[in-house]
């Protein structure tokens, strides 16, 4: 569709702002754009493009494996193409209606959850006072106010009066009446209050005239109980505000409602709280409250505290805050020192924002400590740090045997404070309540400080609840919490707020949170999702507890790495395994290491100085594990090794995992934090992962990429979970993102993969195949496999290579390295399993089918070469099948990856240079260095095989001795064109062969280089050799007799003189046999001398090699007789014969193709091949017709043998010479013919005949 003109649609200026934001729309945006045609665009994107080829490749997919059904349904053993009953289907209808319900019930209770979260988050406050009683109290006061001022004046109350007033004595009494005239607004209006009689009363009978009135009946819905109002005391206090010239203030304490003296947040002066102090009983408050007063100086605080300090108040004083009375100078302190000591009823202290003086912080602390009442103490901000006094502070204050809530944020503590923190609260048994947020100071170059103190956190037995926000605690110090908290049973909340967790701290922290293995239900993670990745510091060691095997260097001086080295301890215990078969090659400085056991409390006490190096590996514990697991299941490995290693939290603490997750709804940062934090080390549901979905739907695309691989991996489940896609688009863009992890094929790993690890989905491909490399390795040393790997280690990955550097130069082997989470990662992959013996492969008839099927798809090679990967773990197939397979392919790349997909489907692999003739030696070079030197090793037919060998490499030292082996046994001058170069760099000519030495590989000095040709003839050939090699070096027993193998020649192995002699050999005698018997003569002797080779053919009419060449005749000879005794036997004879065959099949091969694609009539195939009409074709023309059509095989072999008049052209009349080649139709294909019509009808090749392709 053309695009629309910007003018046209009313687009802004190129330069504008809002065209800047149109144009950095993404591919996503696009793509749902596109797929709901609701925006044209001048050029489909990228993920439009791989939408189509999605399509294609789920077609062509399902067209083959359909075929492939067919025939497996028909066979005794249908394998997983058993017959779907209906209990299977009603299985599937209840999984779908339980994760319908699954999600309801998760749904709801999580917003149970989170409103009870809410409902008991805030700290508990005093019931407010209702806005019509405060309404009414205060317009009491000022009446009472204006009464004076109307009836007295302002100078009618001396201070002697008022000293009188004050003095009279106590116990008045109190009635209930009806205001006078000078009545309130509201008591108008029916308000019942409270007259005062003839004496004052005292505080303690307003007490009891409140508790009084509630037992009066309710009143109506019009009318409200005041408390007794004492006018003495105001007038007391209205006049020490009028002789300071202060403003009154109507606090409840002031107009005689409290006995709680709590002036929060009043902005009070000196002079304010003088007046105050006129107020003060006799009998003393329970409650002072002065927090937020920050103009209050040691003037008035002082004096104001002395006073109280007496009886009867520090007898009743049960609340002392001075919060953020940051002018409160050292005659407060004193004093309040002194009031702590007597006050021996206090329950709360709270001196938070008052800087306490050096000389007078510990006597505070002490007198904290000793206290024998007090229970919540808050001493945040008040200047505890930098003083050599800190840690006795600490020690003062947590001697206390009084203390549940204790907050000490702000105060900067170092290491040292911190370590002497985390040994208090060990021996501490009271505390329940800790706050250090905000005393840890920022450490780039290690631990952060506060990492000292929550070591200790294991041995603590009294804390609930835990505050360490704004600490700068990073994933190092969010390990060391889920160290010490991952297995205790008090600590039920943590907060982690305000610290660069980043994506690996809130890993660890929500594996803390889902373990079952603690009481933690609730991590406050605001603000914490940003933290520094690794990018830059790839020497740091990341816990990883579904793979954490690899090599470490641990400084046992740091908290980091002595958590990190107790949750290795830990995964040794829960595998049941000794620690001393996980760690490996261990290296300790001080010597002497000694594995720490486990004491009664599960604390595991590791060394606290020294450098440990080791490699871990829970290998044994893997072969404990999935015991039941066959072998070669390599998928029921995985599955059954995740659900050992991965976290499967319990339902009460799905609920909070899932309920921090939709908080987070519209904060992209924070969830895409989170999802990558899930992506690693746990197993979800289908229910967990619908609901995730529905909690963020405009985040559920990126909810299932990181996701996807955490639910179950079979179809059914995939399938399921693909269906919470809002858009189409959204589904392309994920389905093109995990499109390594959809096309992985764990039953059929071998391959080469390029994997962005910073995609959660390759790097679960990197992990699984990572697992696999352990699994097979321990099943190949259980099962006495000889060590064929690339580097002596047993391992199936090669070529491993991340950030484009080579990772062999730094770990001996990939199970040592720990995988990173980003950048690129690229490697080969070769599985140690072999096909079963007597594996059934696909019939001629169905595997022409699925040619058709290749043929006539859209697809691009690399995805038809996808589809094939996915759906080679369905069949076996045979040699000649994966060659005619390999001719629909044109780059030699895409070949060399066809034949990798399917090396290991392969059941006739003796027979296996019928295929790999059709590569050049170079290719071949690359497929031996991606598959192995010992894997691809020819044995069977290693006749004409050049070997390139580097002796630096293990395995190539390995394939050395397998040459030299198979040599002495054959003949000691099989190996030709010796060409050494030894370690120093001087090439050496070997003047008495190669060294027998060199059968033992570890005889064979590493370094250096070595090329030879490996010949032998027929007669030298022991077969009993090769198989026995073939079965220790590449596992395959081979059972199948010599006269059974199909021996081959490729024309790409002979030198130009064979093809010459070939060429004419076909037109003059019907057989390569019959050639022999013409040369030989009607009485030979079995042998063809040289003489007799020249005169044979001279008499047979050959012409090619008269003149100047006729010594290419002696070189055809030569290479005809491999053995050098000067004659070509019978079986020596053998070579031409199967170069002969090797000819035939390739002419037989292009024939079929041309029946495939054009139909039986050859005379369309040549009409389609001469599109210019011309009735003749140049070499040139017949290379470039043949490719356009398709067909990518040795269509140069063709054209000799159609040029029979060799003028560099092929007529028609030489064309129609293919008919003699035609291949007869099989009877298994006739028969499955007719039922396969109705379902190909829709493609160009239905009606092609069904040919036999041997």
């Amino acid at each position: 569709r053309k695009a629309p003109s910007a003018s046209s649609q009313g687009l802004p200026n190129v330069h504008s702002p809002s065209r800047r934001r149109v144009s950095q729309r993404n591919d996503k945006d696009m793509a749902n754009d596109l797929l709901t045609e609701e925006k044209p665009h001048s050029q489909p994107p990228k993920l439009f493009r791989h939408a189509k080829t999605m399509m294609l490749r789920e077609i062509l997919e399902s067209k083959v494996l359909g075929t492939i059904t067919l025939e497996m349904k028909q066979r005794s053993d249908p394998g997983p193409f058993k017959s779907v009953k209906f209990e299977n289907f009603l299985e599937a209808v209840h999984l779908i209606r339980q994760t319908k319900h699954d999600v309801k019930k998760l749904s709801h209770e999580v917003k149970n959850w989170l409103f009870t979260k809410k409902l008991f988050s805030g700290q508990a406050r005093p019931t407010p006072e209702r806005s019509n009683e405060k309404l009414a109290r205060v317009s009491e006061f000022w009446m009472t106010f204006h009464d004076r001022y109307r009836e007295k004046g302002p100078q009618s109350l001396a201070p002697r009066q008022k000293k009188e007033l004050l003095g009279q004595p106590r116990g008045s009494t109190w009635h209930l009446a009806q205001r006078g005239p000078r009545q309130p607004m509201r008591a108008l209006t029916g308000h019942v209050v409270l007259e005062q009689s003839a004496s004052t009363p005292s505080l303690p009978s307003l007490t009891e005239a409140r508790r009084s009135l509630a037992k009066l009946p309710a009143p109506g819905p019009r009318t409200v109980l005041l408390p007794p109002v004492p006018d003495v005391s105001r007038c007391a206090y209205l006049h020490d505000c009028e002789v300071s010239g202060t403003v009154p203030t109507t606090l409840a304490f002031v107009t005689g409602h409290s006995a709680e003296l709590q002036a929060t947040g009043r902005d009070m002066v000196d002079r304010d709280l003088f007046s105050l102090a006129s107020m003060l009983p006799r009998e003393g408050i329970d409650c002072l409250r002065l927090d937020g007063n920050a103009l209050l100086t040691d003037r008035s605080l002082a004096p104001f505290l002395e006073k109280m300090r007496g009886e009867p108040t520090s007898g009743i004083l049960n609340t002392l805050s001075l919060a953020n009375c940051s002018r409160a100078g050292v005659g407060t302190l004193n004093v309040a020192v002194q009031l702590l000591m007597d006050a021996r009823r206090l329950k709360v202290l709270n001196l938070s924002g008052v800087t306490i003086a050096t000389r007078f912080l510990l006597p505070m602390c002490k007198a904290v400590g000793e206290h024998p009442s007090l229970d919540t103490v808050n001493l945040s901000a008040t200047g505890i740090n930098g003083s050599l006094l800190t840690q006795h502070c600490i020690i003062e204050i947590l001697a206390s045997q009084a203390i549940t809530r204790l907050d000490l944020s702000w105060n900067c503590f170092d290491a040292e404070a911190f370590r002497q923190l985390g040994k208090e609260i060990v021996t501490n048994r009271r505390l329940r309540n800790l706050v250090v947020a905000n005393c840890s100071a920022a450490n780039h170059s290690g631990d952060v400080p506060i990492s000292y103190f929550l070591e200790h956190l294991s041995r603590n037995q009294s804390l609930t609840s835990l505050d360490v926000s704004m600490n700068w605690i990073d994933f190092k110090g969010a390990l060391i919490v889920e160290d010490q908290l991952g297995w205790n049973n008090n600590v039920s909340k943590i907060r982690l707020a305000q610290n660069p967790l980043g994506i690996f701290g809130m890993r660890s922290a929500l594996r803390l949170l889902a373990r079952d293995s603690n009481a933690v239900t609730d991590i406050d993670f605001e603000g914490s999702h940003r933290g520094g990745g690794l990018e830059d510091d790839m020497t740091t060691h990341v816990f990883r507890a579904t793979n954490p095997g690899g090599r470490y260097l641990l400084d046992l001086r740091r908290p980091y790495h002595r958590s990190f080295l107790r949750m290795l301890y830990k995964i040794c215990n829960r595998y049941e395994l000794a620690p001393e078969t996980a760690f490996l090659n261990l290296w300790y400085s001080n010597r002497g290491y000694v594995h720490p056991a486990q004491d009664a409390n599960g604390v595991i006490d590791v060394p606290c100085s020294g450098r440990l190096r080791f490699v871990f590996s829970v290998a044994p514990a893997i072969d404990q594990g999935v015991q039941g697991v066959e072998d070669s299941d390599l998928a029921g490995f995985l599955e059954k090794y995740f659900s050992l290693t991965r976290l499967h939290a319990g339902w009460h603490k799905v609920l909070p995992l899932f309920a921090n997750w939709k908080r987070l709804d519209g904060k992209e940062f924070e969830q895409r934090v989170y999802l990558n934090a899930l992506a690693k080390d746990f197993n979800f549901t289908l229910p967990l992962l619908e609901f995730a979905c529905r909690a963020s739907e405009p985040f559920s695309s990126e909810t299932i990429h990181r996701l996807f691989h955490t639910i179950p991996t079979d179809a059914r489940g995939r399938y399921l979970s693909m269906l919470n896609f809002n858009r189409l688009g959204e589904f392309v863009w994920t389905h093109h993102n995990m499109l390594n992890l959809l096309d992985f094929n764990a039953e059929n790993p071998t391959g080469h993969y390029r994997l962005d690890l910073a995609n959660c989905s390759d790097f679960a491909v990197a992990e699984q195949l990572l697992l696999l490399d352990r699994w097979e390795a321990l099943v190949g040393k259980r099962r006495g496999h000889f060590d064929n790997s690339q580097r002596g280690n047993r391992s199936h990955v090669r070529n491993e290579t991340y950030q484009g550097h080579s990772l062999a130069s730094n770990f001996e082997a990939i199970c040592e390295w720990a995988l990173p989470e980003f950048d690129e990662l690229e490697f080969d992959y070769i599985s140690g399993f072999r096909p079963p013996p007597n594996s059934e492969t696909l019939s001629d008839a169905t595997f022409e089918k699925c040619l058709v099927h290749f043929y006539a798809s859209e697809c691009t090679p690399l995805d038809k070469i996808a589809a094939l990967r996915k759906v080679a773990k369905y069949f076996f197939i045979t040699s000649r099948q994966l060659r005619t397979l390999l001719g629909n392919f044109q780059s030699p790349e895409d070949r060399s990856e066809v034949f990798v997909v399917l090396f290991l489907r392969i059941v006739d692999i003796w027979n296996a240079k019928v295929f790999t003739v059709r590569f050049p030696r170079e290719e071949l070079a690359r497929l031996q260095d991606r598959l192995g030197y010992a894997a691809f090793f020819p044995f069977i037919q290693p006749e004409n095989t050049h070997f390139a060998l580097d002796f630096s490499s293990y395995e190539q030292r390995v394939c050395m001795s397998i040459l030299v082996h198979l040599m002495l046994r054959e003949k000691s001058t099989n190996l030709r064109d010796l060409y050494y170069v030894g370690p120093d760099g001087v090439h050496d000519p070997l003047p008495l062969g190669v060294p027998r030495s060199w059968e033992d590989f570890n005889r064979i000095k590493p370094g250096g280089s070595f090329k030879c040709l490996y010949v032998c003839a027929p007669e030298d050939r022991r077969y009993d050799v090769r198989k026995s090699l073939a079965a220790t070096y590449s596992f395959y027993k081979i059972e199948v007799p010599e006269n059974e193998v199909m021996w081959c020649t490729g024309l790409n192995e002979p030198p130009e003189h064979i093809l010459d002699l070939l060429e004419f050999l076909l037109g003059v005698v019907p057989s390569a046999e019959e050639a022999f018997r013409k040369i030989d003569g009607e009485d030979g002797n079995g042998v063809i001398t040289l003489i007799e080779f020249k005169q044979g053919l001279k008499e047979m009419g050959c012409t090619k090699f008269q003149g100047k060449d006729e010594k290419h005749m002696e070189e055809a000879f030569r290479y005809l007789d491999p053995g050098g005794e000067g004659s070509v036997s019978r079986q020596e004879w053998q070579i031409m014969d199967q170069i002969w065959a090797e000819f035939e099949l390739s002419v037989r091969e292009f024939v079929y193709f041309l029946i495939r694609t054009f139909g039986d009539d050859l005379n369309k195939a040549w009409q389609a091949l001469d599109d210019d009409g011309s009735g003749e074709l140049t070499e040139e023309e017949w290379m470039s017709a043949v490719e356009d059509h398709g067909y990518f095989g040795p269509a140069r072999e063709v054209f000799l043998l159609l040029d029979r008049s060799d003028d560099g052209n092929i007529s028609i009349d030489e064309f129609e010479v293919l008919n003699n080649f035609r291949p007869l139709p099989s009877p298994e294909a006739s028969t499955d013919e007719a039922p396969e019509e109705e379902e190909e009808e829709e493609t160009p090749m239905a009606d092609s005949p069904t040919v036999d392709t041997s």
